[in-house]
């Protein structure tokens, strides 16, 4: 049988497009986001500025008779020029007139950020002579203005031309005909400007033998290019061009108007340049397009270097990886204190919105990725937030020694615990530890004290059934309240993997909390006994959500904030007759099929969701996307379910991501591709780097689990699977795997600590027949046939491994 694969899998449904691409440097203080019609907003990190937002960008008219407008966002073509270094290129032709956009970020001399936009323009006209204007747009509005509904995140994209009509006051300050400045009232320059007019033309022996549509195009200067077999090629610099201020008449005020004549596939270039604050006067010359993308990569390259890469024999795959990992140094802001990093979600919310519980997925992405100094100062940052902190949203004794960023999740506290104990294990660091482990004990008695508060008796003496749990309260952001699972199920796993540290550095609390985090795990399981209730009809059992939610009640978000959520958190184990009771209740009910597990059953706010059916003229599917998938795909990958981890793998890479740049969104929608809700998505794109990494490697019980669910195809004669510098909490895993032919794998493996390996092979690329081994310690090899597995006992060093099959 044919495996599920990504041509099986990606052309099942349309898949979503981006209608919002970051461009912004790393670690930056101010986002700059690219829109589909090619506008830029421009906003600040941290919110300083309110919902007020700078936007840039052009309309276009194709000859003075016609009313300029934006580009025709649905048809624009765009892409990332590569997945690591965020500069968008797009390509889109309106009227006569291709046009070519390279939109990208630098700095300045002194670090300031720049933004650089470069529109080619080319008549495509195969004979006639062509004249437009571009009209450059310089806004300051807020944000709710750029949109037909301020929760933008939630409807398709459409421009809006009503902000972009008046343009920030300006003047010019031309250096030359063609060049100069946009400066504001009081001088200060707002942009910069460059038109660049370019047209190759052949020469046959003299000037007076060249072939031109009109005699004008003679009075062109002409500068010697090069010679080619006897006929010279030259470069005409054309003057056929005005740059004016567009006056009170026109459509866009106050706009600064390029009009360009150009000949038949003559092209020109116009180039701006955004400080990001008015300046003075310029610190240098305005970068061409070449030395502004020299300059943007290697500021990327540099940020990105030192961590984890990865080579995969599959280009969709390692196109995923590379934008989401480089999206999330997009996602992390400076702040005036050097040692702090504030993490965001995405979305069009700026950083001043935090949700700790989103956020951990990437922040152990980064930790694996191995970017060890950003993360301690993401984690600084959540430390301060217990200083002052007002608690979660719900019946707390207090809120002392709650952690609180933003968002009012009962869990948050909990997932705080989780990222510091993830960053421990990941690095060992005792140092560091010590320097956080008064704080992270604080939070242990918060969580002890609300616990407390609720181990109560019912008027027979009998415990309540939410006894030893967390006060009732908000689980996540839909607007209910109550005993839920998920609530307790993370705040437990921060509580037990600190208790864990603490054990293992012999700290004098060490086996208090290790017994706190034993107790709150035996009462999450006895509420979790009262909230399991067998459907007769289904022969099946069914698990609340909200300990005293009855079968046939629904309450908050079924699919991720019930049982899942417990599995997750490692409280119940991936075989566990439960969970295959879950996925069939799961089937039976709609919400769960091969290719998604959170159907929704309606946008939550109601506004919206007909927002949307207006948009898709009908009824619209709704599918939650990477929050429960990746939780799925590790079940099926331990439960031996290789085709249904398959699927979700591929589904999730074609679904839960852009067609265009590959960015990760929160929701998607087979009738709405331009929906793209919270994108791009900081815990999306953890969930995905969990997703590819695990199947790549996975440590589980004690054993790492080399290759444990890859498409068979990646292992194809001549292709080859690289992972390097990788981090686990055992130190540093590099290896690689080369198909050397039909019958023989290579495997090279290097670890720096004493666990056994488990290397999987796909049956569909062959049966292990034997292995032998050079290089590590007294290596003992085990063929497991029924797995096809081959085991590598307990060695520290690097080995290399010849699988054999047949």
């Amino acid at each position: 049988m044919t495996e599920p694969s990504w041509s099986s899998i990606a052309g099942l449904y349309p898949r979503p497009r981006s209608k919002r691409i970051y461009i912004h440097r790393p670690f930056d203080d101010t986002l700059v986001e690219v829109r589909p019609d090619q506008t830029v907003l421009v906003k600040d990190a941290l919110g300083r500025n309110g919902d007020m937002r700078r936007g840039y960008g052009f309309a276009f008219a194709a000859s003075q008779e016609e009313v300029p407008r934006f580009m025709d966002a649905s048809r624009i073509e765009q892409s990332l020029l590569s997945p690591r270094i965020p500069i968008v290129r797009s390509w889109i032709r309106q009227d006569d007139f291709e046009h070519r956009f390279t939109l990208l970020t630098t700095s300045d001399e002194q670090g300031e950020g720049r933004i650089h936009l470069y529109l080619e323009v080319k008549n495509a006209h195969p004979s006639k002579r062509r004249t437009g204007t571009w009209y450059f747009l310089n806004v300051y509005k807020p944000h709710s203005q750029f949109y037909m509904h301020p929760n933008e995140d939630y409807i398709p994209f459409v421009s809006q031309e009503a902000p972009w009509l008046n343009s920030l006051p300006g003047k010019i300050a031309p250096h030359d005909e063609l060049s100069g400045s946009l400066l504001d009232d009081s001088g200060q320059v707002m942009a910069r400007y460059r038109v660049d007019r370019r047209a190759g033309i052949t020469v046959k022996g003299d000037w007076e033998d060249v072939t031109v549509q009109d005699r004008d195009d003679r009075q062109a200067e002409v500068t010697e290019k090069g010679d080619q077999e006897g006929v010279t090629a030259y470069d005409r610099v054309d003057r056929r061009a005005t740059v004016t201020m567009s006056d009170r008449h026109s459509r866009f005020k106050e706009a600064l108007c390029f009009a360009i004549d150009l000949g038949p596939n003559e092209r020109a270039t116009i180039s701006v340049e955004i400080p990001y604050s008015a300046q003075a006067a310029p610190l240098s010359e305005m970068l061409d397009c070449d030395a502004a993308i020299e300059a943007c990569s290697k500021l990327w390259e540099d940020t990105l270097s030192g961590g984890m890469t990865v080579h995969l024999p599959d280009a969709q795959v390692q196109r995923i990886f590379e934008t989401t990992t480089s999206n999330h140094f997009q996602l992390l802001a400076s702040s005036e204190d050097p040692s702090v990093l504030v993490p965001g979600q995405g979305g069009f919310n700026d950083y001043s919105v935090v949700y700790s519980w989103e956020v951990s997925f990437y922040i152990r992405a980064l930790d694996r990725l191995g970017y060890k100094p950003a993360v301690e100062k993401i984690l600084n940052y959540f430390l301060a937030t217990q200083d002052g902190s007002a608690g979660p949203e719900g019946d707390i004794v207090s809120p002392e020694g709650s952690f609180r960023p933003h968002i009012h999740w009962m869990c948050e506290t909990g997932a705080v615990l989780g990222m510091l104990a993830d960053h421990y294990w990941m690095t060992r660091d005792t140092a560091w530890f010590e320097r956080v482990v008064e704080r992270g004990l604080r939070a242990c008695r918060w969580i002890i004290r609300e616990r407390n508060a609720t181990k109560q008796l019912d008027a027979d003496g009998a415990r309540v059934k939410h006894y030893g749990l967390l006060p009732a309260g908000r689980p996540h952001d839909w607007p209910i309240k109550g005993y839920f699972y998920m609530s307790d199920a993370y705040t437990w796993r921060g509580l037990n993997e600190f208790a864990k540290i603490l054990v293992e550095l012999r700290h004098p609390y060490g086996d208090e909390v290790m017994r706190e985090a034993e107790d709150y795990r035996a009462c999450i399981l006895e509420a979790l006994r009262h909230g399991t209730y067998l459907l007769g009809d289904q022969e099946i059992h069914w698990v609340s959500n909200e300990v005293y939610t009855k079968p046939g009640e629904r309450v908050g978000v079924y699919s991720i904030d019930g049982l899942a959520s417990l599995v997750d958190a490692g409280l119940i184990a991936e075989t566990d007759p439960l969970v295959y009771d879950l996925e069939q209740l799961l089937r039976n009910e709609g919400t769960l099929n091969d290719l998604f597990s959170c159907k929704m059953a309606a946008m939550e706010d109601r506004q919206l969701g007909m927002l949307q059916q207006g948009f898709a003229h009908g009824e619209i599917d709704l599918y939650y996307v990477n929050a429960s998938e990746r939780i799925w795909h590790k079940i099926w990958m331990l439960q031996g379910e290789r085709e249904k981890a398959l699927r979700y793998f591929w589904s999730t890479m074609a679904y839960s991501t852009t067609l265009d740049t590959g960015h990760c969104h929160e929701r998607f929608c087979p009738q709405l591709p331009w929906l793209s809700p919270w994108q791009p998505n900081g815990s999306g794109n953890g969930r995905l780097f969990d997703i590819i990494a695990n199947s790549l490697f996975l440590f589980h019980n004690g054993s790492l689990q080399l290759l444990p669910c890859i498409p068979a195809d990646w292992l194809d004669a001549g292709k080859e699977i690289r992972v390097e510098r990788a981090q686990t909490p055992f130190g540093e895993v590099n290896f690689s795997i080369r198909s050397i032919s039909s019958s023989e794998i290579m495997v090279q493996f290097h670890n720096e600590a004493f666990f056994p390996v488990w290397i999987s092979i796909p049956s569909a690329r062959g049966t292990v027949q034997a292995c032998a081994v050079q290089g590590g310690e007294s290596v003992e090899i085990a063929i497991v046939e029924e797995r096809n597995q081959v085991r590598l006992s307990d060695y520290r060093g690097t080995v290399t491994a010849s699988i054999i099959l047949k």
